[in-house]
This record gives structure tokens, sequence and C-alpha cells, in this order.
């Protein structure tokens, strides 16, 4: 129930991916998995389209193991 969504990517980037995924996940009635965002850009800007986009958490890159366990666990 945990995605790492890379940001950025190719043709369909993670805020399109994450925005999709939400949608079809609502559409079916089941429970939303949680989406970390995993970035190399860590500005404002991003963070605030991550949330509106439906990203739970960000995680910058390159990751580190540490807080990503937090991130998880918690």
């Amino acid at each position: 129930n945990l995605i790492l969504m890379d940001i950025s990517m190719p043709i369909l980037d993670g805020f399109g991916a994450t925005r999709e995924i939400r949608a079809l996940m609502k559409e079916k009635n089941v429970q939303q998995p949680m989406i970390v965002a995993v970035t190399s850009h860590t500005q404002q800007e991003y963070v605030l389209q991550a949330w509106k986009c439906g990203v739970d958490e960000m995680i910058g890159k390159p990751v580190q193991f540490e807080k990503l366990k937090v991130l998880i666990l918690n």
C-alpha cells in the first residue's frame, strides 16, 4: 500500500500519474495507497504541486534509507 513516485518521468510525470492513481482508486472505491514523491526538486513550488495532486509525502534524492524508513513507519 505504498507507492514511491518519481516526479521526473518522461511522457507522464509523477504529478499526473498520482492524479490518475487517486482518481482510479476513488472510482473503484478502494483504499488509497500512501504515495511518496521521490524527487531532486524540493523547492516550495514542487512541494505545493505535489500536495495538490495527492502526494502524501516527499523525499529528496538521493534517498537516504533511514529517512525513508521513518516516513513509512510513521
